[in-house]
């Protein structure tokens, strides 16, 4: 089942919740646009586009199907651009008001800030957003799209209370080789550290 796209409207509309460690997850996913291409309406099913209540509505749907936490990505943002623009900040608000624990965002192609919040519409104690997680692997060699950075984080649940405690938020920055090496042209994903 893929995430934000589908083949059918069934499964468009279905509800999926993940379990790991005994914590319940649902992975949303919408994007501002689908760049040069258009959808006709019949079919709209195949692409998740950032619409407020849509958000709204399905992660109320995911929280009543049993999930703990609901994490979105998003499509969204201006390229090139080192912070979020207003219309990010905009759907992030929303989305943090509809109940979105964890926000993670890609298009820009440059790294954007984390930020954390707290808020009385989500289940955990303190949420973030990362706007923009950069290239991960990529033909572009400018400064800045150069590369990305590899974001881990963890979450731990109070059983009895059924609270979602963000555990640690890490992320690994990353730069982007392109080049020839014995293997012939590869591209290389290199860690900014090296972990002992």
């Amino acid at each position: 089942q893929g995430i934000g796209t589908y083949d059918t409207q069934s499964k468009r509309d279905s509800v999926i919740i993940n379990e790991k460690n005994e914590i319940k997850f649902s992975i949303l996913s919408y994007t501002y646009g689908v760049n040069l291409y258009s959808i006709p309406s019949e079919t709209s099913y195949l692409v998740n586009r950032i619409d407020s209540e849509i958000i709204k509505s399905e992660i109320r749907n995911h929280r009543l199907g049993g999930a703990d936490i609901v994490i979105v990505f998003f499509h969204f943002g201006l390229e090139y651009s080192k912070l979020p623009n207003e219309f990010q900040r905009q759907v992030v608000a929303k989305t943090i008001e509809s109940g979105a624990d964890i926000i993670i965002g890609g298009h820009p192609h440059t790294l954007q800030p984390i930020e954390y919040f707290s808020s009385s519409y989500n289940n955990i104690d303190s949420g973030f957003v990362a706007y923009s997680l950069g290239n991960f692997v990529s033909n572009q060699r400018w400064r800045y799209s150069d590369g990305g950075a590899i974001l881990n984080f963890s979450v731990q649940k109070n059983h009895n209370s059924g609270k979602v405690t963000l555990a640690g938020v890490r992320y690994l920055p990353i730069w982007v080789f392109k080049g020839s090496t014995a293997n012939g042209s590869e591209y290389i994903v290199l860690p900014a550290e090296v972990a002992s």
